[in-house]
């Protein structure tokens, strides 16, 4: 028996309220589920305004921090800070001394006959690649005197026949580009100088496989492809991106990083082909259309921590 009165003894409204009034429960769960949305919005915003910088998050393209952030630091600290830094740049500067002193636009000094050597095809290595620890330790005179210095260096015309080509990138165009950033863009001849020497390395890769040669004989270099090598450790055709795909950021020119993205397509293609799959080994075969690997030892470090055995 119903509880509830004749539906035609009750008026409109009241009905209305009946027929559509619904559980308490069911009732506020969608306002709950507001509230729990609502929660979860601020302690995103709260967690990554918080972890980048104190930038909100819908504003940085960075959703964490890459520079650890330091404690505070405390006098005593800083007084041991200070004195490494000076020890520090009192070392640099001797060495640079030394080097101005007798070694002057060749590669390194030879600091106890006090004689030089160009072990890198003669162009002023050590004065190319200190330009930016010169400006960053604040030394500015010396920076404009080796800036100055580049004029007398043509990056065309090794002087030597036989050219590493990786040992040049890391050195002369790493430097030239590193000094180029460091000192805000402030001296052309820089940029001038770095894409000479873009220019010659690029003749590099002017091979079969699109992979640079580890030794450039570049007076051999009048026709044709060149020679691919075998024995090539590896690191000496992978690690050239960094310096050329900048080179093509700062000039507007493509072709480096072209070059470059070669190198890394062969590279992933052939990760997994190897005795130990996901690793490359130490030494590669580059005289193909296509880079190989007949090497069988790997290295946990640079070619320190050898692992052979176990592939045999």
């Amino acid at each position: 028996m119903s509880i509830l009165p004749n539906a035609g003894q009750m008026s409109d409204k009241a009905t209305r309220s009946i027929r559509f009034q619904r559980p308490r429960p069911l009732r506020y769960r969608p306002r709950s589920r507001h509230v729990l949305l609502a929660i979860l919005i601020f302690c995103l915003y709260f967690y990554f305004s918080t972890h980048t910088n104190r930038i909100p998050f819908h504003k940085s393209r960075i959703p964490y921090r890459i520079q650890a952030k330091f404690p505070r630091e405390s006098a005593a600290a800083k007084t041991l800070r200070l004195e490494r830094r000076a020890q520090v740049e009192d070392a640099f500067k001797h060495a640079w001394k030394g080097y101005k002193d007798h070694a002057w636009l060749h590669d390194e000094v030879m600091p106890v006959s006090g004689g030089q050597k160009d072990p890198f095809v003669g162009w002023a290595a050590t004065l190319v690649d200190s330009l930016d620890t010169l400006y960053i330790m604040g030394m500015k005179d010396e920076f404009a005197e080796a800036v100055a210095a580049l004029e007398q260096i043509d990056f065309s015309k090794p002087n030597a026949d036989k050219v590493p080509v990786f040992e040049v990138t890391i050195r002369y165009l790493g430097g030239l580009l590193g000094a180029w950033d460091i000192s805000g863009h402030k001296h052309p001849i820089l940029l001038r100088k770095a894409k000479q020497l873009g220019e010659f390395l690029y003749k590099a890769f002017d091979t079969h496989s699109g992979l640079p040669v580890a030794s450039y004989w570049w007076k051999q270099n009048t026709s044709g492809k060149l020679p691919g090598e075998d024995k090539v450790i590896i690191a000496q055709i992978a690690s050239l991106s960094l310096e050329f795909i900048r080179l093509s950021q700062v000039t507007g020119d493509l072709k480096y990083a072209t070059k470059i993205q070669i190198v890394t397509d062969q590279l992933a293609l052939t990760q997994n082909l190897t005795a130990l799959p996901g690793m490359w080994p130490i030494q590669a075969n580059c005289t193909g259309t296509h880079l190989s690997f007949q090497d069988r030892t790997f290295s946990l470090g640079v070619l320190a921590g050898e692992i052979s055995s176990l592939l045999y």
